[in-house]
């Protein structure tokens, strides 16, 4: 079983490493490129002197912990900024949630007893890698993957009961994004679940311990909290940014219809798009068969199989409580094929590798036919397209449209909005050499001195540039565009 170990890991890092190479030449993209890499360069610059309190440049760093920001600004201060250093950077996540996916999922089926459990880690590696949403992020320097890092490496710390390791893991986790106390809630409640699970089973177990082992693995909460409170004491608001409190607070406290349209759209998105119904579908036939089988039911009563249920319904639904992007629910997607793989190779163990073999055979055509939709951006579309790779068609007509400003409109006034005021005015985003004049559009007043407008659908505070457009006469250059996207120069 060690030659098959090898193996699979072998082809783990060889598939990984062939996906990132595609993405060492990719600058930086939307949020990351407005709050990581914008945050990670004021660091740099300042030789992160505002470290404890914030300055007016590093406060937008403040919106999350900035301990990924720093980390990156770490990085450039030793090797030098480039894409390749930040790629490679970023490379040590990914290649962490593969491999914590693929010995999750080895644990999960020796408490399953189903051999060889190498089958059973390799599946859901391997269909994480080719997940679109999760292949998108690898070439986008944000904080989905490392949280997905270490929330496998805390659920596999705390099932294998090394409470360093999961205490390590689950505070990095937090430290790097802040929902993702998520994961420590789903532990806390297995906690208590398997105490009475014990307790109906008549074994012996206190409530003094369960007390302990509920603070133990609570406390890297406490973390968060300090966090809160630094916050308070640093820049006055608490929680979140007094920008977005009033949508924020609507959303939360709010369980009207918009809830449960918005319930239904990051289920549906969570379990049911780019292919994941065949998983759903499988996870529930699986479950139907064995409520059948008395024999072998008890199997499944575990910690690992209990807490993998809850991971996978409470990300979803967290999300459908606060802001909701494609993204962010990266995360809980390796727990979704942890699942998946073990109850299929659960009720085919005897021809384990012939039920995964044909289940990735179906599934991952599938996944693939999904990395790129190729639609047609022509009215407003938000949030931005991230969730596969339609991504890289945007940026490519984003470097096409500076590359073509700066070669000939390098002196103009050029009005545009997001993301192409990063992309035109920030020589560290890596689409242009020099700064070009970049207002946004919304900060127009009429009489002020136009020369370009940069037009596309990607956000819809381009209806400024709409406006600015009408107003001022301006005819259309040219139109960059690829599969189906564009962006269009306008000129006096």
């Amino acid at each position: 079983m060690r030659k098959l170990n090898l193996i699979f890991i072998f082809l783990i890092l060889v598939i990984t490493a062939g996906f990132w190479l595609t993405t060492i030449h990719t600058p930086y993209w939307w949020d990351s490129a407005g709050y990581i890499i914008k945050s990670a360069k004021e660091y740099a610059d300042i030789n992160f002197s505002s470290l404890i309190l914030p300055s007016e440049t590093t406060m937008l760093s403040m919106a999350r912990f900035p301990f990924f920001p720093l980390l990156l600004a770490l990085v450039w201060k030793v090797f030098g900024e480039s894409l390749l250093v930040s790629h490679l950077f970023y490379l040590t996540f990914v290649l962490l949630s593969v491999i914590f996916t693929y010995l999750l999922g080895k644990r999960i089926a020796r408490t399953m007893k189903i051999t060889p459990p190498e089958v059973v880690g390799f599946c859901p590696a391997l269909l994480l890698l080719f997940t679109p949403v999760f292949l998108a992020q690898v070439g986008i320097i944000y904080t989905e993957i490392p949280i997905t890092a270490f929330a496998l490496m805390a659920v596999y710390f705390f099932l294998s009961r090394k409470i360093l390791g999961y205490l390590l893991s689950a505070s990095t986790m937090l430290l790097l994004k802040e929902v993702s106390a998520v994961i420590i809630l789903a532990i806390l409640i297995t906690i208590l679940i398997w105490f009475f699970v014990g307790f109906l089973r008549k074994q012996t177990r206190t409530f003094k311990k369960l007390i302990k082992d509920l603070f133990i693995h609570g406390s890297p909460i406490l973390l968060l909290i300090a966090w809160f409170l630094w916050r308070k004491f640093a820049t006055g608001w608490l929680l979140i940014s007094p920008t977005f409190l009033s949508r924020y607070r609507e959303e939360i406290f709010s369980f009207g219809k918009t809830f449960f349209l918005k319930l239904d759209a990051v289920f549906d998105f969570f379990f049911l798009d780019q292919g994941r119904f065949l998983i759903a579908f499988a996870i529930l036939i699986c479950l139907f068969f064995l409520l059948f089988r008395k024999k072998i039911r008890g199997i499944l009563v575990s910690q690992d199989t209990i807490l993998l249920f809850l991971i996978v319904f409470f990300v979803p639904l967290f999300f459908a409580k606060i802001e909701f992007l494609h993204r962010y629910i990266v995360f809980g997607l390796p727990f979704l094929y942890i699942l998946f793989c073990s109850l299929v190779g659960f009720v085919f163990r005897k021809n384990i590798a012939c039920a995964l073999g044909l289940a990735l055979l179906v599934s991952l055509p599938i996944f693939y036919s999904n990395w790129d939709e190729h639609r047609k951006i022509n009215s407003w579309h938000f949030p931005p397209l991230e969730e596969n790779l339609e991504y890289l068609d945007i940026i490519k007509i984003g470097k096409l449209t500076s590359k073509f400003l700066e070669e000939y409109y390098k002196d103009a006034v050029i009005y545009t909005e997001f993301p192409t005021n990063y992309m035109l005015s920030q020589p560290f985003q890596h689409y242009v050499q020099e700064p070009l004049n970049v207002k946004n559009c919304k900060d127009y007043k009429k009489g002020d001195k136009t020369d370009i407008v940069v037009f596309h659908y990607f956000t819809p505070n381009q209806g400024y540039c709409l406006k600015i457009i009408e107003e001022t006469g301006l005819y259309k250059l040219v139109t960059f565009s690829e599969n189906g996207k564009s962006m269009t120069i306008y000129k006096k």
